[in-house]
């Protein structure tokens, strides 16, 4: 079970990332736009390292290339 601080933290490894308040709950976003949300503390049976690749995942989707370009060029272990 991975904590919302643990989903925090690999959340914001990426770059240039922010937190914001939507609608009262935490979002996460590249560019000014949200890739990510945490809807309520309880990440029961998520593990770090999917989560770690679905935010990836969703933060490519929503990043500029030139931040896409930048973080594919590194090798996977440097995630951020």
């Amino acid at each position: 079970m991975i904590s919302v601080d643990e989903a925090r933290k690999i959340a914001l490894e990426l770059p240039e990332t922010a937190e914001q308040d939507h609608h009262g709950r935490p979002s996460f976003r590249v560019a000014g736009r949200i890739f990510a949300t945490l809807w309520g503390p309880d990440l029961a049976g998520a593990k770090a390292d999917l989560l770690a690749d679905l935010l990836a995942d969703a933060w490519e989707g929503n990043a500029p290339a030139r931040l896409v370009r930048d973080r594919i060029a590194k090798p996977r272990d440097s995630r951020g």
